[in-house]
């Protein structure tokens, strides 16, 4: 009941229509994280549209039909996710590493200040399927090694992709 009443109070989707549904099915491999929901295009799905927790980010619509729809989670490997740390602003792409694996974050700068624990949420920037300011994860690791150019930040996921059961399908115009 907790899961239903957080899914309507949902305040980083503001007024964007969403579709509610249950998970049907879940990743049955390491290699590919997908997700099947009991909802489709019937329902006003359709591919790239963001689906959500009431914790955060879960992955995108990458497959419809009229009463099904299949979801890539953001730990697949496939997944990439512009995003930007909530504190510092540095703007990253986080990558899937599998299941238990945190997100990589790349293109963070060796020289900017992230703190672990820091809310990592979605940039919104040009042509991205994601909203912005959807909560993705917190930093779990944030280290520089001498002479790289990138700091190696990890992020865990904010939304418990094992325990799945009810999300949101925000309804936003696919490219």
């Amino acid at each position: 009941m907790a899961e239903a009443r957080q899914l309507l109070e949902l305040d980083f989707a503001g007024d964007l229509p969403r579709v509610n549904a249950r998970v049907v099915s879940t990743p049955i491999s390491n290699f590919e994280q997908t997700i099947e929901l009991d909802q489709g295009a019937d329902q006003g799905v359709a591919v790239d549209m963001p689906v959500v927790t009431g914790a955060g980010l879960v992955g995108r619509i990458v497959g419809v039909s009229g009463t099904r729809s299949t979801v890539r989670l953001i730990t697949d490997p496939a997944s990439a996710v512009g995003v930007r740390l909530s504190r510092s602003s540095e703007v990253a792409v986080a990558s899937g590493e599998g299941p238990g694996v945190p997100l990589s974050l790349d293109f963070v700068d060796a020289a900017a200040d992230v703190d672990v624990l820091e809310l990592v949420v979605t940039d919104g920037l040009g042509g991205s399927v994601f909203p912005p300011d959807i909560p993705l994860g917190r930093v779990a690791l944030a280290e520089v090694a001498p002479g790289q150019l990138q700091r190696r930040v990890e992020v865990r996921p904010v939304a418990d992709l094992a325990q799945l059961r009810l999300v949101s399908v925000l309804q936003t115009r696919p490219r």
